[in-house]
């Protein structure tokens, strides 16, 4: 594939630049035509970045941790192994858990370290989603399994997307069903879940996206509660259950 893009582009001393992004090292050897020297490699954080991005997602700062929540935040830390997702995922339901007993449950279900440095779409990555996935509410789950509807890729309308949970009448709560409908999306964006894109003056979240190992969980949820199946022309088309919406 990146033999047929690359005819695109001038060969030439003008010293332009393309930046690849990829999880997958062979892509990278191609887009850099074999040559290690070209490619870069992340590491990832380290225990004071990674502490960093978890306290404040958690408790605002890094010195707002309470004395009995210290030993259980370190051993979590540890076990997202430096990858930002799992860092910002497991902070975020956590955030709303201020439990220590809650914390060392998820402490404990976390997989090992290990699996989650051999690779960063591992199946220890996808144990933590599906971790965070379990502890949403019913209503939280109805509406991000929905977000399968979207292309990978796609910049999602907060306020499309709100209509759309209000018509298909997952929203039950409250006498404005559509400000219900808001507290949900922002929720599932304090949570991680789902990424913001656009900000109005107020940083209120206008659009987002998806992130790809997100949308692989939902996808599988989705086929799994066979609650929407999204069939495209450019897959194989899974086996399709008796009932489908």
């Amino acid at each position: 594939t990146w033999d047929i893009i690359s005819r695109a582009f001038p060969d030439d001393d003008y010293c332009s630049r393309i930046i690849v992004t990829t999880e997958i090292k062979d892509v990278a050897l191609a887009c850099s035509r074999y040559q290690f020297k070209y490619m870069y490699e992340m590491s990832p954080l380290n225990g004071d970045q990674s502490r960093q991005v978890f306290l404040g997602g958690v408790f605002g700062s890094e010195n707002g941790c309470p004395p009995d929540f210290k030993e259980v935040t370190y051993e979590i830390i540890q076990k997202c192994g430096g990858l930002p997702l799992a860092i910002e995922s497991i902070a975020s339901m956590l955030a709303s858990e201020l439990n220590a007993d809650q914390w060392k449950r998820i402490r404990d279900s976390l997989p090992s370290i290990s699996s989650l440095r051999t690779s960063p779409s591992s199946e220890g990555l996808k144990e933590i989603l599906n971790i965070i996935y379990n502890n949403l509410s019913p209503y939280l789950k109805t509406c991000l399994l929905y977000l399968i509807m979207y292309p990978e890729g796609n910049t999602i309308s907060k306020e499309e997307l709100v209509k759309q949970w209000v018509a298909e009448d997952f929203i039950s709560e409250g006498l404005d069903r559509e400000k219900t409908a808001r507290g949900y999306f922002d929720e599932l964006v304090s949570r991680g879940l789902i990424q913001p894109v656009d900000r109005n003056y107020n940083d209120e979240v206008l659009t987002c996206t998806i992130h790809h190992m997100v949308l692989d969980l939902i996808w599988y949820k989705s086929l799994e509660e066979n609650f929407i199946i999204n069939v495209s022309c450019f897959q194989t088309t899974p086996g399709l259950p008796d009932k489908v919406r």
